[in-house]
């Protein structure tokens, strides 16, 4: 199966800061996709007082301009009693890569993007399980995070809760509907090697219904041949996988220019109509405006199975490596 991977869980952990709330640590490893060679990187922040021993993975979004923001907006779950590691994705530039695949004219360069994020993001819960939390997490992921974030839940039965945010499927939408001009103009570039148009798309992703009706099971991904590789790497393949086993709650922008209504509709639709909040503001300023809104009832959504018996001591033991 493309999202499978290999992983002797050899990973190097610095602590960076300690305050009044939590202790930063810095985890590193080699990435077990071995195509790209590269160090994944993430950040542990781990609360004085927890909540819960149940990991929140954070997958930030595409570009490297938001990272502080994307950072800082993960404290707040520490803030909570919430365990938080927020994982740097391929391609940011603290993982010194010079190129941007995830928009490659290539779709192979895409695919692999999106391969090696899934299965780094699950190699860090095999890092997480060392460091002593249970082998039950939660995950959230904003724009580009909550596609892969969404693929990482179907392919990996460790994710029991999701909150995807700002983010959808339907790349016959995202591509060639809303505000991607980048993607738009590679691709035109380069229709003559991959057939990527607005119109051949459209006829390609009439194929896509049959595609999820035969991907009953995660195990025959590898095995049902698609129309076309995006169909390997569009978030829309996998929602239907998440329904008999995460739970998931989904927020939308009301103007969203990135991920257009028709993605966030027909996205909602195949994951079976989770509890739905909106954020006022466009696809990054509503992030913005909206931040308390979304740290407080993702918080009530993690804690929910917790909230009669928070855990004061428990035995997580954060060990200096």
């Amino acid at each position: 199966m493309f999202y499978n991977y290999s992983f002797e869980k050899n990973y190097r952990k610095k602590l960076l800061k300690e305050n009044r709330v939590f202790k930063e640590y810095i985890i590193e490893f080699e990435s077990p996709f071995k195509k790209y060679p590269d160090e994944a990187i993430g950040f542990l922040f781990l609360p004085h007082q927890l909540k819960t021993k149940k990991a929140l993975i954070f997958l930030h979004g595409s570009g490297n301009h938001h990272f502080g923001f994307f950072k800082n907006f993960s404290l707040f779950f520490s803030q909570k009693g919430i365990p938080i590691f927020f994982m740097i994705l391929p391609f940011h530039y603290l993982r010194k890569k010079e190129k941007n695949n995830f928009f490659s004219d290539n779709l192979f360069e895409i695919f692999d993007s999106f391969r090696q994020a899934v299965i780094d993001v699950r190699a860090s819960l095999d890092c997480l399980e060392e460091e002593g939390f249970l082998e039950d997490f939660s995950i959230l992921g904003v724009s580009l995070g909550g596609m892969i974030a969404t693929i990482v839940s179907a392919v990996d039965e460790r994710i029991k809760k999701a909150i995807l945010i700002n983010t959808g499927g339907g790349f016959v939408y995202i591509i060639w509907e809303g505000l991607l001009p980048v993607l738009r103009k590679n691709y035109k570039k380069t229709h003559h090697l991959y057939g990527c148009n607005k119109e051949k798309c459209r006829q390609i992703y009439s194929f896509h219904k049959e595609f999820v009706e035969k991907l009953k099971d995660i195990s025959l991904l590898g095995k049902i041949k698609p129309e076309k590789e995006c169909f390997l790497f569009d978030p829309l393949s996998f929602c239907h996988l998440l329904k008999e086993k995460v739970e998931v709650i989904l927020f939308f922008s009301s103007f969203d220019e990135i991920i257009l209504k028709k993605a966030q509709k027909i996205f909602e639709e195949a994951l079976g109509y989770p509890p739905k909040y909106t954020l006022s503001g466009d696809h990054y300023l509503s992030l913005i405006l909206n931040k308390k809104k979304i740290i407080e009832i993702s918080s009530q959504f993690l804690l929910n199975d917790n909230l009669k018996n928070h855990i004061s001591n428990p035995k997580v033991e954060v060990v200096e490596k």
